[in-house]
């Protein structure tokens, strides 16, 4: 998976998800300028998340994504500050989607 591809889908994940210990495709993140998602784009999250392959490695990362989700001073969500806090899940996330590429939860 390509990073510009995994930023893509890290900034959907803050679009179409929220709250703290729970993860739902169509609630918005809890950062001041997230938004709710589209309907395209929570059928999307939907798809990724019930993946066979790699959804539950995707959902865990989600989730620990939304836990640990900082929001930058313009309010909007800082990836790179949440990813570090979240390396351990997108981790197995990446290598799930390196042994599974077709996975509907790594083709963004």
């Amino acid at each position: 998976m390509s990073m510009r591809a995994l930023y893509g889908a890290i900034l959907c994940l803050a679009l179409a998800a929220a709250g703290c210990g729970g993860f739902d495709c169509g609630d918005a993140g809890k950062c001041a300028n997230d938004v709710g998602p589209s309907t395209t784009q929570k059928a999307s999250c939907d798809a990724r998340t019930g993946d066979p392959a790699c959804g539950s490695k995707y959902e865990d990362y989600a989730s620990c994504y939304l836990d640990n989700e900082q929001c930058t001073a313009n309010g909007d969500s800082d990836v790179g500050a949440t990813n570090a806090a979240c390396a351990e899940s997108l981790a197995v996330v990446e290598a799930c989607c390196q042994a599974n590429p077709t996975s509907a939860a790594c083709g963004f």
